[in-house]
């Protein structure tokens, strides 16, 4: 007999990305893109803030994680971030005309069924 493991780590990490979504969406930023992707990395959420482009990515833990969301982003992930952020910045303007950028961090966790957003902004 096999065990219903509950959720996938997928399913919870999109459920994630959504409750990062809509709290960014209440603190006044427009949403513009999801789920940008490039070989070698992956920009979970691009939104506007007025005139600023905020690329943003959301870390999930479990409550009994050993490692916070904040600290489970390494170097190489900051740099890979960077690095599709500026490959998404070619690709939808001119050099000369880069909006205002920044990278932010949005740590979601789940405890006794309520979600909870803790936005850490320009991490980079």
């Amino acid at each position: 007999m096999m065990k219903n493991k509950g959720p996938s780590t997928t399913s919870i990490g999109q459920q994630a990305e959504e409750k990062a979504l809509h709290y960014l969406q209440k603190q006044g930023l427009t949403f513009w893109y999801k789920n940008y992707r490039k070989p070698g990395g992956e920009l979970d959420l691009i939104m506007w803030q007025g005139p600023i482009l905020v690329f943003v990515e959301v870390r999930y833990r479990r409550p009994q994680a050993l490692v916070s969301a904040l600290e489970s982003i390494t170097h190489t992930k900051l740099e890979r971030i960077q690095n599709t952020a500026n490959t998404f910045l070619t690709e939808h303007f001119s050099q000369a005309n880069y909006p205002q950028s920044r990278i932010d961090l949005v740590c979601v966790a789940r405890s006794q069924g309520t979600w909870h957003c803790t936005w850490l902004q320009n991490i980079i």
